[in-house]
């Protein structure tokens, strides 16, 4: 997923009623008691930057456990709207988590202003084994094949966007 303004996060639970999306955010957004409160509604959890090893293995609980995680892979949030490099936890949340986990792309646009529609393209969902080479060991990929794995990521991601935006002029004729 990508992460093109902040209210992406509550976008996400607000189309999903029937089911609640996990979010991670970083700690210090908990700092305003009042914030935190509407953060812990919406199901978004604190995690801390400086220990990427807690906040997977805190992710992973969140998925082993059967709830559904939305993991912002660009780790920011996008100023311009495009997709930005991601980052390699969304892969290491799945593998932790047992490597069998489905992740579902999802593409948010960024609105134009506040009186646009929000459009979310939802992709099919893809295994770990889907983007490493055959035989690769899902849950103790090597760095190289996690990278190699979100790059994929990210090109699945991108091409949902392609895909909507073909989608949206078609529909606008």
């Amino acid at each position: 997923m990508n992460h093109p303004f902040k209210g992406d996060v509550f976008a996400l639970n607000m189309f999903t009623p029937l089911r609640r999306f996990y979010i991670m955010a970083e700690d210090k957004t908990f700092k305003s008691k009042f914030l935190s409160f509407f953060l812990k509604i919406y199901a978004i959890y604190p995690i801390n930057k400086d220990n990427p090893l807690e906040a997977v293995e805190r992710s992973a609980d969140v998925v082993r456990r059967g709830d559904i995680l939305a993991v912002p892979s660009e780790g920011c949030i996008s100023r311009n709207g495009e997709v930005g490099p991601f980052r390699t936890g969304t892969i290491r949340i799945a593998m932790a988590a047992g490597g069998e986990v489905p992740i579902v792309p999802m593409f948010i646009e960024k609105r134009k202003n506040r009186l646009h529609r929000q459009r979310i393209a939802i992709g099919k969902p893809v295994f770990l084994k889907d983007l490493v080479p055959p035989g690769a060991d899902i849950t103790n990929l090597t760095s190289t094949q996690v990278y190699g794995a979100t790059v994929m990521l990210r090109d699945i991601v991108c091409e949902l966007n392609d895909k909507n935006v073909k989608q949206y002029k078609e529909h606008k004729k």
